[in-house]
């Protein structure tokens, strides 16, 4: 994050967050999170970094995706933050097609 404020740089972060997932660039998704870090959305969880970056390879059964990062939710609590935002994905093409 390049931002001190705490809310922009969050901010950025879930676009960074967005980014690596749309790109399918998970190399980059897991130096987004901390080891310890959680993910929570409708219908899943997970726990930690690899976790995370496993659990989101899934997504890899869809052509495309877009995500769009919009309604952030910022709860700062000493170094821990919280981020509840709301999101619209789009996806193409599922199942994946064949190339």
């Amino acid at each position: 994050m390049t931002d001190s404020n705490p809310y922009h740089a969050l901010y950025e972060l879930a676009c960074r967050y967005a980014q690596a997932v749309d790109r399918r660039d998970w190399l980059r998704l897991a130096t987004l999170f901390t080891s310890d870090a959680s993910l929570a959305g409708p219908g899943f969880r997970f726990d930690d970094r690899d976790t995370i970056v496993a659990g989101m390879v899934a997504i890899e059964r869809y052509e495309t995706t877009q995500h769009h990062v919009h309604n952030q939710l910022v709860m700062l609590d000493g170094g821990a933050a919280v981020l509840l935002m709301g999101r619209r994905r789009r996806s193409t093409a599922w199942p994946h097609s064949p190339r």
